[in-house]
């Protein structure tokens, strides 16, 4: 269900309104489980407090209630609830009789207990499933749904860095080192995206529809960069070397495959060897 948004963004961009059914069930899930665990972890603490516990006063019940409640605070309350307990011991040693005497004493218990914030809960539920699509084109809501279930293939590189290359947040203080770091992969992908053209290309205008370059000679439609590069690693020079003076060199024995790759990306196997 999709539904544009009469209101505009802070940019003034067209806001468009989503809701998922896969999505809300998903957040209703992630919602009763977060508050299940936190429900059985006090539970938990109680059996604790009715026997021997270290925790002796109730801010440190509190402290230690609320780590336990920190994922759920928006939707559990707690309450710390104090009993007395009443136990009665002989005042002196010896075989009970009808003159004995007994001390009372009471000693205080800490309970738990918890409480739906239902009104937190049921606002939630009213927003479970919605996402909020932001967009400076012309276009009906429906296309933008669709134009956005496509994004993950369009920007395909983007995936990459973060899966193939590992890109990760560092500690730079100076912007240009950024930027500096981030060009390094965006040249890396740019040479990837340059070697899958090249030969996919070739594929196409040699009437090739698949290549066995996986395990066990698995045919693909669409090598990827990574994949045909793989198939280079094993290649080896060898050099015989005397007194720091080399005296041969030994190049290394394409296989079919490897020389049939280098041809669909324009490269020469012939030259594909060591300077003599």
């Amino acid at each position: 269900m999709v539904l544009g948004s009469p209101v505009p963004s802070a940019e003034g961009y067209r806001i468009i309104c989503v809701w998922s059914a896969w999505k809300a069930e998903r957040e209703r899930d992630a919602r009763t489980g977060i508050m299940e665990r936190a429900v059985s972890a006090i539970a938990s603490l109680n059996g604790k407090l009715s026997g021997r516990s270290r925790i002796r006063t109730r801010e440190d019940l509190a402290s230690k209630t609320g780590l336990i409640m920190k994922e759920a605070k928006r939707h559990l309350s707690f309450t710390i609830h104090e009993d007395e307990v009443e136990t009665f011991r002989q005042s002196r040693r010896g075989r009970p009789g009808p003159d004995t005497t007994y001390v009372r004493t009471v000693r205080k218990r800490f309970r738990i207990t918890t409480e739906p914030i239902r009104e937190n809960i049921a606002y939630d539920e009213r927003c479970d499933g919605i996402f909020p699509l932001i967009t400076n084109a012309s276009l009906t809501p429906e296309e933008v749904l669709q134009n956005y279930k496509y994004q993950p293939r369009l920007e395909k590189r983007n995936e990459q860095m973060k899966s193939v290359y590992s890109v990760m947040p560092m500690v730079f203080k100076r912007v240009d080192r950024i930027e500096s770091f981030l060009f390094m992969f965006f040249i890396a992908m740019l040479i990837e995206a340059l070697i899958e053209m090249s030969a996919r290309l070739s594929m196409k205008s040699m009437k090739i529809e698949s290549i066995p370059i996986y395990h066990e000679r698995k045919e693909r439609e669409s090598p990827t960069a990574d994949r045909l590069l793989s198939i280079f690693s094993n290649v080896q020079f060898h050099m015989l070397l005397t007194q720091e003076k080399v005296m041969e060199v030994f190049q290394p024995e394409l296989s079919g495959i490897q020389r049939k790759l280098l041809k669909m990306m324009e490269i020469d196997p012939e030259k594909y060897v060591l300077p003599a």
